[in-house]
């Protein structure tokens, strides 16, 4: 058996044959690259995750909004109408008393002490074959399965049946002698099982030990870090891909894969503070075995001049025939594997004549698909001139740097640079609360493209008591709702606005981005009033 075989290796190093050990390279060096790839690869999961807790906002949005307009949810995301009275899968209750006993919930019976010992055995014998770490533990499972068999049940005027024995099925002397014998045989197998386990115990630990203390003898006289452990070690990020127009995105962890292909843009109507819109529109199709849409794979995105545009939802009503193929709900909505759907989705355009720069990227920002257009007339679907992205203007240079704080990403990198631009009283909500006007002002200094949000918490305090977000009923000119998840392009800058509902209208208001560690990274005060 593996229990009494021999456990030595031809290929032990011993670390006095100093001829035979590879070169010695210092642990600390080993430790710091594992670190680094470990803060790479947490870097790209955070980004990851920003990515998609952006995307869950904006489709939480399109629902809210979908309610706003249409009192009903999208097609997608109705809710089941199940009376609570009657939960799914709960027995219909009946008159029928055979029914109704068949229904209720079986007693639990104990394990027969036979079955116990066979398990306790069959662990004993898999531990003996083994004779590695994993032996221990079945061995202890084996000890406690037998311990618990000691446990005899106490003789009592009751059969295997749960009913009372009759007096007259036997003599009171035959019944004690029965008893008695079946209970010494037991605790003979049982005591005997325990002996068995206490060598195979001590055997198996004996193994564990000698085998730990060679392996222990070999890292000490051999650890190294040779060229080609440094091929098999070395993490390298892959290189992002950029397609134009057409390309594939892909989660092969959930086989989720589709095509797409950014087709057309069109003018849509004006949204509801009166701002002309775009619709872009794409052509995709599932190619993996599973549903999916579009805001599970990725996130669109159109720029203009490095600054992301607001998504939008606009309320067609009674004129739907004025954009025909414009759906609201289409980017979440899901496809089937092998089918194909036209998805579209709007946003409010900053100027009426700088191109729009549209990109489709996933989550990971490994794989991104570009088109850009020429801004067209503002007629509902009137069609906006489709070009090459590569024929779009430069990012303008940020200027506006002036009391600006840097933030760094955890390597020392500088990622951006921030301030707390204005805190002011805004308008009321909805429900005639007072609110604050926080303003950011920052440029992007990373080579990705990223939003304020991505670099922390950013939050608001009243005399140290934080504040709530706000909707505010009329907003000012200049504020943008969401503009704190609008991603903007490296070398880009950008405002952001957001408001807080406030209990009172005096007192300081500090203004904060917070990193996920509590570290400050950014903050302005003002007092109210």
């Amino acid at each position: 058996m593996g229990l009494f075989g021999n456990r030595n290796t031809d290929d032990y190093v011993s670390p006095f044959d100093v001829d035979e050990a590879p070169d010695y390279v210092d642990p600390s060096t080993v430790v710091e690259r594992e670190s680094q790839i470990d803060a790479r690869q947490h870097q790209r999961e955070e980004r990851r995750r920003k990515a998609q807790k952006r995307a869950e906002h904006r489709k939480q949005e399109h629902i809210e909004q979908a309610y706003y307009h249409t009192g009903q949810p999208p097609a997608s995301h109705q809710r089941p109408n199940i009376p609570p009275s009657q939960p799914a899968g709960a027995a219909r209750p009946t008159t029928n008393p055979v029914v109704n006993a068949a229904n209720q919930p079986k007693p639990q019976t104990k394990r027969p002490l036979a079955a116990k010992l066979g398990v306790a055995i069959l662990l004993l014998v898999v531990a003996t074959i083994l004779g590695n770490t994993f032996s221990a533990l079945l061995v202890i499972g084996a000890v406690i399965i037998l311990i618990q068999s000691i446990r005899l049940p106490k003789p009592d005027a009751a059969n295997g049946t749960g009913r009372p024995t009759p007096t007259a099925s036997r003599t009171p002397s035959a019944a004690s002698s029965r008893t008695t014998s079946s209970r010494r045989t037991v605790t003979v197998a049982i005591t005997v099982a325990v002996v068995v386990a206490i060598i195979v115990a001590a055997s198996v630990i004996g193994v564990i030990m000698a085998q730990h203390n060679t392996s222990s003898g070999s890292l000490r006289g051999s650890f190294s870090w040779s060229p080609d452990d440094e091929d098999d070690h070395d993490y390298t990020e892959p290189e992002p891909e950029t397609f134009e127009r057409t390309g594939t995105l892909a989660d092969d962890y959930d086989d989720e894969r589709m095509s797409f292909t950014i087709t057309r843009a069109y003018a849509g109507i004006h949204d509801d503070l009166d701002a002309r819109t775009v619709v872009i529109e794409l052509e995709a199709s599932n190619e993996g075995s599973v549903a999916t849409s579009l805001s599970s794979m990725g996130d669109l995105e159109v720029f203009q001049n490095g600054v992301g545009l607001r998504d939008t939802y606009l309320y067609i009503g009674d004129d739907a025939d004025v954009l025909a193929g414009y759906d609201p709900s289409a980017s979440i909505n899901e496809i089937l594997p092998d089918a194909t759907a036209t998805i579209t989705m709007a946003y409010t355009l900053r100027d009426d004549t700088t191109p729009l720069d549209v990109r489709l990227s996933d989550y990971s920002g490994d794989t991104t698909i570009r088109s850009a257009f020429e801004i067209g007339e503002d007629t509902p679907d009137a069609p906006f001139t489709q070009i090459d992205s590569s024929e779009l203007p430069e990012v303008p240079e940020a200027t506006d740097t002036d009391g600006m704080t840097t933030v760094r990403d955890w390597d020392d990198t500088v990622i951006a640079d921030v301030r707390v631009d204005d805190i002011a009283l805004g308008p009321q909500t909805y429900e005639g609360q007072p609110t604050v006007i926080v303003t950011y002002r920052w440029i992007n200094r990373s080579d990705d493209p990223i939003s304020l949000s991505w670099l922390g918490d950013i939050q608001a305090r009243l005399d140290g008591t934080e504040l709530e977000t706000a909707y505010l009923s009329e907003p000012p000119t200049g504020y943008e709702d969401g503009s704190k998840y609008l991603s903007v392009l490296p070398g880009a800058q950008a405002t952001v606005t957001i408001a807080y509902e406030l209990p009172r209208t005096a007192g300081t208001v500090n203004a904060r981005i917070v990193d996920y560690d509590d570290t400050v990274l950014v903050e302005g005060s003002s007092e109210l009033g």
